[in-house]
């Protein structure tokens, strides 16, 4: 990141719990961190017309949170530039995930080798009138989350073990 020149913001409230490693590696580097939350420091960016080519989504994994930080992230990204979500594999992330499938045309999502990330290119301004709503919810998503929990949790049984060696033949 230092290599580019360009302004890199970190956000972290917690880095107490981690030695304080990040921030020291991020002051060595001469970047950017705002130790405080997502959904305070994005909109004060926001507010100050800040704009990014690049915003990566890694931070409270609740849906409403996911939610808050790409609404935020949307207005901070430059036409052209990038969104990386981190965590798709739960179902907060899969459900922000379908929203901006269903809901925003200026957002493609790009073929990445990453299985647990999702990468959206921003490639027009948002055209949605005041009204506009897709659902997002689907029958499969809903039915996969149910089946994901029931399989993780409580005790082993002879038909979750039929289920998990039917999903591994599956791969």
């Amino acid at each position: 990141m230092a290599a580019t020149q360009s302004r890199h913001i970190a956000i972290d409230p917690f880095q107490e719990r981690y030695q304080n490693l990040g921030k020291e590696n991020i002051r060595a580097l001469g970047l950017e961190l705002h130790e405080d939350y997502s959904h305070q420091v994005l909109p004060e960016l926001a507010r100050n017309m800040e704009s990014f080519e690049f915003i990566f989504i890694d931070g409270d994994h609740k849906f409403d949170g996911i939610f808050v930080d790409f609404y935020y992230g949307d207005l901070l990204l430059k036409q052209g530039g990038y969104l990386l979500l981190h965590d798709t594999w739960m179902r907060s992330t899969q459900l922000v995930l379908a929203f901006i499938r269903k809901n925003r045309p200026d957002y493609v999502r790009q073929r990445i080798p990453c299985r647990n990330f999702a990468l959206f290119q921003k490639v027009s301004e948002d055209q949605r009138d005041g009204m506009h709503y897709r659902e997002f919810l689907s029958l499969k998503g809903t039915v996969s989350h149910k089946l994901i929990t029931w399989l993780s949790t409580g005790k082993s049984s002879a038909l979750k073990k039929i289920v998990f060696s039917i999903k591994e033949k599956l791969k």
